[in-house]
């Protein structure tokens, strides 16, 4: 699969880049790309699947985020030559899916579905899968057909798709035609989201009521997502310096941040600095936290 060349970015915006990264707890792509996606697609329209050829297609300049799971899906329709036995089995806006679970049942799973990347790094083969089936079709014979399905995010985050050592045949022998993929036909690849606290401590006076502390979804804000939180002692406790809370953060489709208040004591009893911890934990299925699942608050004295 071919690679492209990676787009400079201004010093400030690298800085910013590299921050976000940071932030994330995730491995960075090695190339850089100004603003890398929760979700990138890959066009597959007009590309024609036909015996001995070899469809590759990639993003292009878009690059997903470097990601510990991905999911994937190639959703494509198809249109057969005119005129050809392929045009008796597949009628025009075939969905592929339904193609292959035609000419081989269950091979429409390999289409979708999700791939787990525990270290967070790139590159990543999402699916290298041989894909072959047969069927009898009335007037034609025996037809068989298999190829390779790769999906791959590389090293810089593009992500691409290759179809490779396409086979037609039929029994009697016929030459059977092509298939060409419809607009519209495409992989789409999505990173797993990731929430996370910006920061892991923080300051406040005694003599404020509350302490409010920001979690930031940091890619991929397509769909709803949640993640638990819970308050626990440090040197401070719940008697005498803050009150106990927890509860569930609900991220609506879109929405890149929730604050979560945690009510304090104002004890009028000069006793120093005291700390509590704030911490995530049990993010929805597909969504990770970041760097800092946790904060230290330390609560300054007024007294």
């Amino acid at each position: 699969m071919k690679t492209i060349a990676s787009t400079p970015l201004g010093s400030g915006l690298n800085r910013t880049v590299k921050i976000l990264v940071a932030a994330l707890g995730l491995a960075t792509a090695s190339a850089a790309f100004a603003g890398p996606l929760g979700e990138v697609s890959v066009s597959l329209a007009q590309k024609v699947f036909v015996a001995g050829a070899s469809i590759e297609a990639d993003s292009g300049t878009k690059a997903v985020f470097a990601s510990k799971a991905y999911k994937y899906q190639i959703s494509a329709t198809c249109t057969a030559e005119p005129k050809t036995p392929l045009a008796k089995i597949v009628k025009d806006g075939t969905s592929l899916a339904a193609f292959l679970e035609s000419i081989s049942p269950g091979a429409s799973s390999f289409l979708k579905g999700s791939f787990s990347n525990p270290s967070g790094t790139l590159p990543a083969t999402l699916v290298n899968k041989p894909i072959k089936g047969s069927k009898t079709v009335t007037g034609i014979g025996v037809v068989k057909v298999s190829f390779g399905l790769v999906v791959k995010v590389l090293e810089n985050g593009q992500c691409a798709v290759e179809i490779n050592n396409i086979k037609l045949s039929s029994t009697p022998k016929k030459k059977l035609g092509s298939l060409k993929f419809k607009n519209g036909s495409k992989l789409t690849i999505s990173a797993s989201s990731v929430v996370a606290i910006l920061n892991n401590t923080k300051n406040i006076s005694e003599s404020n009521s509350s302490v409010v502390v920001q979690v930031t979804r940091l890619q991929n804000f397509k769909g709803a997502i949640s993640v638990n939180y819970a308050t626990s002692n440090g040197t401070a406790d719940t008697v005498n310096d803050y009150v106990a809370t927890n509860g569930t953060l609900n991220f609506a489709d879109g929405e890149k941040s929730k604050n979560i208040t945690v009510n304090l004591i104002n004890n009028n009893v000069k006793d120093g600095l005291r700390t509590f911890n704030i911490q995530l934990s049990n993010p929805s299925a597909g969504t990770f936290i970041g760097t800092y699942p946790s904060m230290v608050v330390t609560i300054v004295d007024n007294d």
